[in-house]
């Protein structure tokens, strides 16, 4: 009934850096993909620890993204709510900067990373947290 918050989220991603821009998966997306192994050990892995999303945390994020409009409206920012998620629940990487230095766990390098790496990570932590269709329908 009550989450544990010192339940851990274990994501992995993994990317490729191809020019200025990075190709990024989900393991189970990774594992999936038809790529010859030569190909697949081009890859690099991203080991991420995140906390799970309570109630309160959650409520926090949609009232932060939310965007009263010049007629008197409200709109859900989306954007605003995926990065504060981002933000708030990753604990710790194994994320090491060009000279093989611990890049720490911080605002700016979370904002740092590429959208697509920031994606991938969303989606494999969803696919752990939220209920699949198959789940929903039970």
């Amino acid at each position: 009934m009550f989450i544990d918050t010192n339940d851990r989220i274990n994501v992995k991603v993994y990317y490729l850096k191809k020019g200025h821009v990075y190709i990024a998966y989900t393991k189970r997306e990774f594992d999936n993909i038809k790529l010859r192994d030569s190909e697949k050990e081009k890859y690099q892995c991203l080991n991420i620890v995140m906390r799970p999303l309570t109630w309160g945390l959650q409520n926090d994020l949609q009232e932060h993204a939310l965007r009263d409009l010049p007629d008197g409206t409200t709109k859900f920012h989306y954007k605003t709510f995926k990065e504060g998620k981002v933000e708030q629940t990753i604990l710790s990487w194994d994320a090491k900067d060009k000279d093989g230095k611990a890049v720490p766990v911080n605002i700016n390098n979370i904002r740092g990373l590429s959208p697509d790496i920031a994606e991938a990570i969303i989606r494999d932590y969803d696919e752990q947290v939220l209920l699949g269709d198959e789940e929903e329908k039970k």
